[in-house]
Order: structure tokens, then sequence, then C-alpha cells
């Protein structure tokens, strides 16, 4: 196997060999350490972290329709049930203010909501949404 060119002071200029079983060595504890690197954090850690960006607890509540725009930027593309948007989704980051000033949004043409994936359905079945219905809200561009 050939290493890396002129890695070594005085090493040939047409390349350097080293062993196979050697490079394989030397790969496996690059692995090591870049896989030590990223190890996961804790469950409880990882909650805290998103209870805070996503505006859940109390010190991370932001009030206004400015703040509308940011949590709705934050969710963009995430897709939940409809009936899920306001009372489980919005309301928790802001009280009961945040789906009426979506609804304003959406109304301003600022956002969309749609479906992501088509609808597995029968042609007898009507076609109108229901709560359960899996929507995401899009910013327009």
């Amino acid at each position: 196997m050939q290493c890396a060119p002129n890695s070594t002071p005085g090493a040939v200029a047409d390349g350097e060999w080293c062993e196979r079983r050697l490079l394989a060595r030397i790969h496996r504890y690059t692995v090591k350490r870049l896989r030590a690197e990223i190890e996961p954090v804790e469950a409880r850690d990882f909650l805290r972290f998103l209870f805070e960006w996503q505006r859940v607890t109390p010190a991370g509540r932001m009030e206004g329709p400015d703040a509308v725009g940011a949590i709705l930027g934050q969710l963009e593309g995430f897709e939940a049930p409809a009936s899920a948007w306001e009372t489980e989704i919005l309301s928790p980051t802001n009280q009961r203010i945040r789906a009426r000033v979506a609804d304003e949004q959406c109304l301003a043409g600022r956002y969309v909501w749609t479906r992501l994936a088509r609808r597995k359905s029968d042609s007898e079945r009507n076609a109108a949404p229901v709560r359960g219905t899996p929507i995401v809200l899009l910013a327009k561009t």
C-alpha cells in the first residue's frame, strides 16, 4: 500500500510504502479518535436543549408577531397533524396568542400550509382534510 507521498523526512521522491496491516491499524485509530469527538449527549441534556431551542421553557418564550415568524421559521417543513398545530405545537411556545397570529401570517400570505405526501385514498372517499391530516407550514418566497 502506498502512503501519502513524502510524508516522512528523507523519503524517496516517488512515494512511500507501508505494510497493509499497519495502514489498517492507523485507519482504525483515526476512526476511533474521530468517533470519540462526536459522542452522543445524555437524553436529559438533549431534551433540555430542545425545550430551550423550541422556546417552550418560561425563560425562552418570545412575545408578539415577530416571535411567531421566528417560531414558524424553526418549524418550517415539520409535518404534524392539522389538529396539533394550534393545541400542541404553537400554543406551548407562547400561550394562546401564537395560533391567532399564525392564522394572520397565513392570511397575509407570508406562510402557506400544505401536505407533503400524497393522500392514500380510495376513489369513493371524499378528499376533504381531516384533523389527523399531516400538514406543514412553509414560508412563501
